[in-house]
């Protein structure tokens, strides 16, 4: 199981925006820790500074491409297999029909990932995923 946590992706050493994240690709895009940070905080190199008024997160996309969902996705460690596999092992577990099995698996085949998909909230909690961070996703998402 792949460990993910907040990152921040700066720009002049405040925070623009805040990913989920594994370690390696955190580090490898040059991200730092954003555990209880957030958008609009400093970053000095060693501490981050609370802004005097933070501005609001920007807003939550209703969906996004194909190609955004699994840049997403590989940030967490995921392929089209192992979220197929994920999907089996959810579906079994909870008792999804087959034909549920199935159709969570062809909207995987789908150009577009709505943020409100039950399945996909379904899933995304047997990762450990929040809202927040799924919320998160979708926004850095929108970004790609």
């Amino acid at each position: 199981m792949v460990v993910v946590m907040r990152y921040a992706i700066l720009d002049g050493g405040v925070a623009v925006n805040i990913v989920i994240a594994d370690a390696e690709t955190a580090a490898a895009s040059g991200w730092v820790a954003a555990e209880g940070a957030g958008i609009g905080w400093s970053w000095d190199g060693g501490a981050w500074r609370q802004p005097d008024s933070a501005p609001p997160p920007p807003p939550v996309p209703e969906s996004l491409t194909r190609v955004q969902f699994l840049l997403v996705a590989r940030t967490l460690g995921q392929t089209i297999e192992t979220m197929r596999s994920e999907i089996d092992a959810f579906g079994a577990a909870n008792n999804f029909t087959a034909d549920e099995i199935a159709d969570a698996k062809i909207r995987l085949e789908g150009m577009q990932f709505d943020r409100d998909a039950v399945i996909l909230n379904l899933v995304a909690a047997t990762l450990g995923l929040t809202p927040e961070q799924i919320d998160d996703l979708y926004r850095y998402g929108a970004t790609l």
